[in-house]
């Protein structure tokens, strides 16, 4: 019965020290900063957020997209934070140096008063298929939060070539597609300013 108790005892101790070290993967901005151009006018105060992820990429564990309708949930490769927040984090910051005259909060907002405009951010694919692509679907509004009515609206679909299979390398692939998309949401804004 000991030597039973030993050998279950060596066994338990040799699986744990066998168990694979998590990696840890952040989203960041990537946008260059732009040069505020001198103005008089009352900066605008604009709100990135809420955004809304599909339950499947909604975790702490990278998805990627297997074979067939398979995906893969990589246990051991994780986001460093909740990757909603770090999303609407890289998008903020990504606009705000796009937009230097602007005032850009992520959301949730609120404890810096009010916003001009938001943006509201629905995003139905974001997902890896290692070596390959990553993509980054997305419906989105600008909203005029006076008249609680959209400004402008439309969809994003954006593929951003990896150029590994690694884990390190989807990461930075969302990063971009995240500079990709934070131009069209500029574009977007400085549209509704043009009117």
């Amino acid at each position: 019965m000991t030597k039973l108790f030993v050998v279950m005892l060596a066994w338990l101790l040799t699986a744990c020290a066998q168990t694979p070290t998590p990696h840890f993967y952040q989203l960041v901005a990537l946008s260059p900063a732009t040069r505020a151009v001198p103005t008089t006018a009352k900066p605008r105060s604009i709100g990135v957020g809420p955004v809304i992820l599909p339950g499947l990429s909604d975790r702490e564990e990278m998805v990627t997209l297997g074979t067939g309708n398979s995906v893969d949930i990589a246990p051991f490769q994780r986001w460093a934070g909740p990757l909603k927040a770090n999303i609407v984090q890289v998008l903020q910051q990504n606009m705000a140096r796009l937009l230097p005259n602007d005032l850009l909060r992520s959301y949730p907002w609120s404890a810096f008063g009010e916003v001009d405009q938001h943006i509201v951010i629905e995003i139905t694919r974001f997902d890896a298929s290692l070596g390959n692509t990553v993509t980054l679907e997305a419906n989105w509004a600008v909203m005029d939060n006076a008249g609680r009515q959209p400004l402008k609206s439309g969809h994003c679909l954006i593929n951003q070539a990896l150029p590994d299979a690694s884990y390190a390398a989807a990461a930075l692939a969302f990063s971009q597609a995240l500079q990709q998309m934070s131009a069209e949401l500029v574009a977007a804004v400085k549209a509704t300013h043009a009117r």
